[in-house]
């Protein structure tokens, strides 16, 4: 059997563009197409209207010539020429564009669906086979973390914090995925999601327009794999009033110098020609400015500039470019102004995110969803009592007291433990060791931050104490050392169960509804990872003696 033919290519979704080809033809850049004598044609692939556009670019000499001139002293002279395709199709009343060679760079950028990509993947991909992810930690002053993993891995195994990190590319396996190139025999296609979907593509019209019609089915029907779902948690804000009011609030930030709530970032699509940029050009407002580094104080300055009431709009209006050269000959990447930003605000008791410049938060329903996950945690009969926390008692205190005051728990506050891989300050096994070597943590807590280190905490601890015997070994002699030979933890000791001691500063009693609704997200993910081993997760609050709160 002859497998029908396909191509590596990267499909975008495309919104506010009219299906037809005038419309398409009319969010293009009308004055460099003119420029460069390009023709846009009118097709109908397998009866799917559609526009093909492509030309080239030509430099009579590479901007690498006379640099390489001046090292080696020879007459270095070469011309350059750069071709592109750009294919904008509509199916079903959806439009969609590939670029061939150069022609992604004419898709225009605030056109894209930036959740298409990813949207697809929550729903197809294999989350035990998980190859690389781009991840950005809101208010982590734009930090963006990548992981590749060549060879897979489990979507677990990555210590994705839902409750703090957005997903903004995934790239793996795919599975029972019915295109072009696995309909014959259902083998798995690779994916690489963003803000647009490359995978392998039929290249007939009838392939390409039904491997499209499959991708929109997916998305419009199909519920995101389990193990994915969270993935999806940050969503758009759709109220335009809120919109409206969160502009107003950035307007105003970027009214002061001051502000430190701004943070430079890289835009996903632009994280593979940001590697390579060398020289920056930025417009914002009327004038341009062109600088080799790029900063937050830079955008923050050319915002401050315009009036009041028009920042916003101005840095989305706005366009960053990046170049690989200084001469600007080779154009890497851009994208709109505010982009580059992100910004972490909170209105009504709500955190609202600024992300690749819209609004997000997080999903109400995705919250109630951790909220009926974490509620079994909370035993209505806790396998440990602990006592009461009484007024100016911290964390050490307390802990000091529940293994003076009750049997059979060990204080292992701060009792640090070095090995190879926690080779600096080391890590905390637990706090308090309880009756039957259940390891048992314990926090005061004011915010969802500090509960969510706590957890993060207990998985790292437990994970060390599977999987190193130089841990478990030194967990072993420091029980012995506190204990002073009195206890000692068996040779096939393994963890079994984990307990979170939870006082809320606030003064409430611990419930599931009063844990603050982003720790709701943390517990639920590190009670997921620490069932994988087979491990019991309880929460247990501790109660305050009477009049006691925030301390």
């Amino acid at each position: 059997m002859v497998r029908p033919r396909t191509r590596d290519l990267t499909l975008y979704r495309l919104t506010g563009v009219e299906p037809t080809p005038y419309g398409m033809l009319n969010v293009l850049d009308l004055a460099k197409l003119d420029e460069l004598e390009v023709e846009p044609q009118e097709l109908s692939l397998a009866g799917a209207p559609a526009l093909w556009v492509a030309g080239h670019q030509e430099m009579p000499l590479a901007s690498w010539c006379e640099d390489a001139a001046a090292t080696t002293g020879l007459n270095v002279a070469f011309d350059e020429r750069r071709s592109f395709g750009l294919l904008m199709i509509a199916v079903d009343g959806g439009v969609y564009a590939i670029g061939y060679g150069q022609g992604h760079w004419w898709i225009p950028d605030e056109h894209k669906d930036h959740g298409f990509g990813i949207r697809f993947a929550v729903r197809r991909l294999d989350p035990d086979h998980v190859q690389d992810v781009a991840r950005r930690r809101i208010g982590a002053r734009g930090r963006t973390d990548l992981t590749l993993i060549p060879g897979g891995m489990p979507i677990w195994a990555l210590g994705i914090e839902e409750q703090a990190e957005v997903i903004r590319r995934m790239g793996g396996r795919s599975r029972d995925l019915k295109v072009t190139f696995s309909k014959a025999d259902e083998r798995p296609v690779r994916l690489e999601a963003g803000v647009g979907l490359s995978m392998r593509f039929g290249i007939w019209p009838e392939d390409l327009v039904a491997d499209i019609r499959e991708i929109a089915r997916v998305c419009r029907e199909d519920e995101p794999h389990p193990a994915l779902e969270f993935v999806d948690h940050i969503r758009p804000i759709v109220d335009n009033a809120l919109v409206t009011r969160l502009d107003t609030r950035l307007d105003e930030l970027l009214g002061h110098p001051d502000t430190t709530e701004l943070v430079c970032v890289v835009p996903t699509p632009c994280l593979p020609g940001y590697a390579q940029a060398r020289r920056f050009e930025v417009k914002i407002g009327t004038a341009t400015q062109r600088v080799d580094e790029l900063d937050v104080q830079l955008i923050r300055v050319r915002a401050r500039l315009q009036a009041p009431g028009a920042r916003v709009t101005a840095l989305r209006k706005g366009k960053i470019r990046m170049f690989r050269d200084a001469e600007r000959t080779h154009e890497v990447g851009d994208a709109a102004a505010i982009k580059w930003l992100e910004v972490v605000l909170t209105m009504g008791g709500r955190r609202y995110f600024l992300l690749d410049g819209e609004w997000y938060e997080i999903d109400p329903a995705y919250l109630e969803d951790k909220l009926n996950e974490i509620v079994p945690l909370f035993a209505l009969h806790p396998s440990v009592e602990l006592p009461t926390r009484y007024a100016g008692q911290n964390e050490k205190e307390y802990n000091i007291d529940v293994a003076e005051m009750c049997d059979g728990f060990l204080c292992l506050d701060r009792a640090l433990l070095k090995t190879k891989f926690f080779a600096g300050n080391g890590f905390e096994a637990c706090d308090l060791l309880g009756p039957g070597d259940t390891l048992v943590h314990v926090k005061f807590a004011e915010g969802a931050s500090t509960l969510s280190h706590l957890f993060a905490q207990g998985v790292v601890a437990t994970q060390a104490l599977l999987h190193s015997d130089e841990a478990l070994r030194r967990f072993k002699e420091k029980v012995a050392e506190v204990s002073q030979g009195r206890r000692q933890v068996p040779e096939d000791f393994r963890p079994s169960k984990v307990v979170f001691a939870i006082h809320l500063k606030t003064g409430a009693s611990l419930t599931p509804k009063t844990l603050f609704p982003l720790a709701r997200v943390a517990l639920a993910n590190a009670a997921r990872v620490l069932r994988t081993y087979g491990i019991e997760v309880e929460v247990v609050g501790i109660p305050a003696a009477e009049g006691v709160l925030a301390a």
